[in-house]
């Protein structure tokens, strides 16, 4: 607690008078220079009943102290001179629990350290040649030091319990707004206002982690003596992200969390016209950045994704709209014949509902439906009118025809508040929790070192907040694979991290989820060498069989080489003898050929030679010649 005293004289003017008491930076009393009184602020009477007096010196002495200096006459002064003093005291808790207690009363003179009180001797301490002369007349006036050290004193003793009891915890308020110089980005703001004292810590958070990126006010008054403060972010307006603001202040048991969510159910449709070609439609409906249903156009039909059937007895119907009716709005607008166009025409159309959610009560939903052509805003839908917006000059006559098509607007409408139904609690119900696996692999260019990953699977929705830590403290240089999805409709993500092979740390996975109450922590044991070797088994494994299978082939190829060549042996039961047959195929230079060769000279052709083998005999080749 401190009182400030400040006397301003300016030339030819009266001199100017001002005082207030500050409490912990709020205001709690002032000096009233109209009705000349001291006016208490802010303080019930309990409180001001264990409060210090003021200071034992009153406006007027300390008007003629700012004279005296100044060399002023009674009434005016004829240079500039300000005359300051702060007097009170201070309490600090120390981490040991503790109290340092500290008191004051110091005075400058035009900018300038000018004198100061010491408590313990009641004497004055001059900070400046020019307060010598004060400082023996202060000095002298024992009553006056025994009084201000009797003042400081029931300071000390009223700030050791006022400090503990005047706490006023903050209301926090979450909102967003347009980014003034991108129309894709929005600012998400966070208000903390109505607390004292005046320290406090806030942050907004993604996916319970601090944003780096945000901005903060300074802390200011409010006219009631109490405090605000506002932290911001850039955020896309398309988020998908979880965010909340956290606040800590002295007068909460625990840190007030206020949540913001966005969700929403958007149909999204597509004619492209090109040159001597026909036009090309495309539709889909995405919720939360999921799929759920698209226009299959070899089918002409739509197709169902990522959804039960219990979701879809509850799920709002299609746009009341056809392909064809959508096709012949493109043509219209481009002045298309019936089959082709003769330039690029783009007509695109998003239509859905769009919700946003504090700490789980829902403060915003609204439905729309908006067209676009060759990539301008072209008209939308009015749900509460049931009339069409031209936000183009060349929608005016669309929005006179379409305005006029009540009963086509009226079935529109009902498609728009049956999506709000659906959205209001679709989104609460499909969430799946991710399943979470911590495995180790060698890095490939370094033996010393090994790839830690964390692989987070399953889950649903796609928005996820990952990592790995060592000793609970997040790792900065781990890299992430982007949020990929599975076939199921659920989603993928992976976070590595380079470590050495023969490390010693505690490592973990760390994984935030909106369909988890709180997050899931996967320790690593350190063992990665199992791993390592059924690697190197199943390795020489497949070599082992590869190996076994290189040898089959080379024998079945020499098996049929010799096929190729003609031979085939057998044994004759009867006469004990081996015979082979062999074609005369491949023969280049033999007898057998030669007397080929004269078969061929006579026309006839050579069919088969037989040679038989018997003890003591040796082999002869006979062939034969037909013709």
């Amino acid at each position: 607690m401190r009182c400030e005293f400040t006397a301003l004289s300016r030339a030819n003017t009266l001199p100017e008078f001002s005082a207030e008491a500050v409490a912990d930076s709020r205001r709690i009393v002032y000096y009233n220079n109209k009705d000349q009184f001291w006016e208490r602020l802010r303080l019930t009477e309990d409180d001001w009943t264990k409060s210090p007096a003021l200071p034992p010196e009153s406006r007027d002495w300390f008007l003629h102290q700012m004279k005296t200096l100044s060399n002023c006459t009674d009434s005016q002064c004829s240079e500039l001179h300000v005359l300051q003093r702060k007097t009170g005291c201070e309490l600090e808790k120390l981490p040991d629990g503790s109290v340092n207690l500290t008191v004051f009363d110091e005075y400058g003179f035009d900018g300038e350290d000018f004198i100061a009180f010491n408590y313990d001797t009641l004497q004055w301490i001059d900070k400046n040649p020019k307060a010598k002369e004060t400082k023996i007349k202060w000095d002298q006036q024992t009553e006056r030091n025994e009084l201000l050290q009797h003042h400081l004193k029931k300071c000390m003793n009223w700030i050791s319990t006022f400090n503990n009891m005047k706490k006023t915890p903050p209301d926090v308020h979450v909102f967003v707004r347009k980014a003034p110089d991108d129309q894709n980005k929005q600012n998400l703001s966070c208000l903390a206002t109505g607390f004292y004292p005046r320290d406090i810590k806030m942050n907004i958070r993604l996916y319970r982690i601090i944003v780096k990126n945000q901005t903060f006010t300074e802390i200011r008054p409010n006219g009631d003596g109490s405090f605000q403060m506002r932290s911001s972010v850039e955020i896309d307006t398309n988020h998908k992200e979880f965010y909340d603001c956290s606040v800590i202040h002295s007068s909460l048991t625990e840190p007030t969390v206020v949540e913001w969510e966005k969700h929403y159910l958007h149909f999204k449709f597509t004619a492209l016209s090109k040159a001597n070609t026909l036009p090309e439609f495309s539709a889909e409906a995405v919720a939360d950045g999921r799929r759920i249903v698209h226009y299959n156009n070899k089918d002409k039909s739509w197709v169902r994704e990522s959804l039960t059937e219990d979701d879809w007895t509850k799920s709002p119907a299609l746009p009341p709209d056809s392909r064809d009716w959508f096709l012949h709005q493109m043509k219209t607008l481009s002045n298309c014949t019936d089959s082709q166009c003769s330039e690029l025409h783009v007509l695109q159309r998003k239509s859905g509902c769009q919700l946003k959610k504090f700490n789980g009560t829902v403060t915003s939903l609204r439905a729309f439906d908006e067209y676009g052509f060759d990539g301008e805003d072209f008209i939308a839908f009015n749900y509460d009118t049931l009339q069409w917006i031209d936000k183009n000059p060349k929608a005016k006559e669309t929005k006179i025809k379409w305005d006029q098509e009540t009963e086509r607007n009226e079935l529109l409408q009902h498609h728009l508040k049956t999506c709000m139904d659906w959205i209001s609690i679709f989104n609460n119900t499909k969430k799946t929790p991710p399943d979470v696996h911590v495995f180790v692999r060698k890095a490939p260019d370094d033996q010393n070192k090994q790839n830690l990953s964390c692989l987070v699977t399953g889950f649903y929705p796609r928005d996820i907040k990952m990592n790995i830590r060592l000793y609970r403290i997040l790792i900065k240089n781990q890299t992430f694979t982007e949020i990929r999805p599975n076939g199921d409709g659920s989603f993928q993500m992976r976070s590595s991290v380079e470590i050495d092979t023969n490390h010693k740390e505690f490592y973990d996975c760390f994984v935030i989820h909106s369909s988890l109450t709180e997050p899931i922590v996967i320790e690593w044991d350190g063992n990665g060498g199992d791993c390592e070797k059924e690697s190197q088994w199943a390795l020489k494994a497949v070599l082992i069989i590869f190996s076994i299978l290189v040898l089959i082939v080379i024998c079945y190829c020499i098996y049929r080489r010799k096929r190729s060549n003609g031979q085939m042996s057998s044994y004759d039961d009867d006469n004990g003898v081996k015979m082979t047959l062999q074609s005369d195929r491949g023969q280049t230079s033999s007898p057998g050929s030669e007397r080929r060769d004269r078969c061929n000279k006579n026309g006839s052709s050579p069919h088969t030679d037989i040679s038989v083998s018997q003890p003591g005999q040796r082999c002869e080749q006979l062939v034969f010649c037909t013709s």
